[in-house]
């Protein structure tokens, strides 16, 4: 994978990251679903700002370890975990969409 490329990639994971916050954030402030992150609901329970310092700072730390270690393990040690986490995200997003489309109409597996 090109500099180009992984970064973009990179990129779009922090972002993917940035909408799961967004998403978990509101499933928690509505009471309307349940988040079934764990460490999610604990952190969340404490305070918002602790869900959000605790993911922004796991996306920093996983892009930035990412990007340090382009140039030292191979492409295809880099470019599977990126793809597992790209693909993971990407599912969990239209989770939340799908969710968000029902709440009208019932709670989404509360």
């Amino acid at each position: 994978m090109s500099n180009f490329r992984l970064a973009a990639a990179l990129i779009l994971i922090f972002l993917l990251n940035l909408a799961d916050l967004f998403f978990s954030l509101k499933v928690l402030e509505s009471g309307t679903m349940k988040e079934w992150n764990p460490l999610a609901v604990f952190l969340y329970s404490r305070s918002p700002f602790y869900l959000i310092g605790v993911k922004l700072f796991i996306a920093v730390f996983f892009v930035s370890l990412i990007w340090c270690l382009r140039k030292r393990v191979s492409p295809r040690t880099i470019n599977r975990p990126i793809i597992l986490v790209l693909v993971f995200y990407v599912i969990l997003i239209i989770y939340h969409f799908q969710c968000l489309a029902l709440i009208p109409y019932l709670s989404c597996l509360n």
